[in-house]
Order: structure tokens, then sequence, then C-alpha cells
């Protein structure tokens, strides 16, 4: 059977010379006769779907009606588990107490971001503590010990001077 755009292709290469209208005619059947063939397959595929559909839908309802019931359980298989529920108030109990370590996280999260220093100041901090330069100065202590050593040291420098 030829498709369609054989079809036309057919048609297009026929020359339109003086042919008899037998012969014309007859042409004309066969492509009529091929489109109708077409059309028949099309419509016959359409009621497949149709039928295919409307089986669908009573098989949807019927499941649905089986879940509403009960009659189908986790399984799938029509055997509901006795212990459904309370698998159900497990999983819904697991569910909240996530949900609530979630939202403590996210809490904390952002009393921490609060509470921390930004990179701006870090960067300021930075700046300060290179300007300042706390290595060069000395405590106390270090001052003190210093100064007796730079005292001991002119001491043992200087020649002892007779008391008189």
């Amino acid at each position: 059977m030829p498709r369609p755009q054989q079809q036309q292709s057919n048609i297009q290469q026929r020359k339109p010379m003086k042919q008899d209208p037998k012969v014309m005619l007859m042409e004309l059947a066969n492509d009529v006769r091929s489109l109708n063939s077409s059309v028949m397959l099309i419509s016959q595929k359409m009621r497949h779907v149709i039928r295919n559909e409307k089986i669908l839908g009573r098989n949807l309802v019927v499941l649905y009606k089986k879940v509403k019931s009960g009659e189908i359980g986790a399984s799938g298989k029509g055997d509901m588990p006795s212990d459904l529920s309370k698998r159900l108030s497990d999983i819904e109990t697991n569910l909240q107490n996530l949900a609530e370590k979630t939202n403590m996280m996210v809490s904390e999260t952002a009393s921490m971001k609060n509470s921390m220093v930004t990179e701006d100041q870090l960067k300021e901090l930075k700046y300060v503590i290179d300007a300042i330069n706390p290595l060069s100065y000395v405590t106390l202590d270090q001052a003190k010990q210093m100064i007796d050593d730079k005292m001991a040291e002119m001491q043992a420098k200087r020649p002892a001077t007779p008391r008189r």
C-alpha cells in the first residue's frame, strides 16, 4: 500500500496528457481505495486506544476503591500488614524529629553567623596588628631583665675603683 507522500508524488508525476477517461477513473479509484484503507487502519487504531483507555480507567477506579478500603497494603499484593498504621506513625514521628533537628540546626547556624567575625573585620584587625607590630614590644619583666643584664655588663666593664 503506497504512503500518502508516495501517492502525491505519483499524482504529480502523471502527465495530464490526453488520457483515456477510463484509465483516469481507474487510477482515481485506486487512489481512493488506498486512502480509504489508510483511514480504516487509523480508525481501527483509535478504537483500540479508546478501548484500552476505558479498561485502564476501570482498573484505576477498582484500584482506588481497594486502596480506599485498605485491601491493598504497602506490598501492593492485597495483603495489608497488621502493623501498617504503627509503621506509618513511627515514620511520621521520625519525620517530625528530623524536622525539629533541622530547625534547631538552622537557628544555631544563624546565631553562629551573628556571633562570628566577618572577613572584613578580620582584614581590619590584621591591618591594625601589622601597623602596631606587637612583636617589637617587650613585657615589663623582659624590660627589667634587659636593664639588669645591661647594668651587670656595665659594672663588669668598669674597673673597680678604690674606696676612699
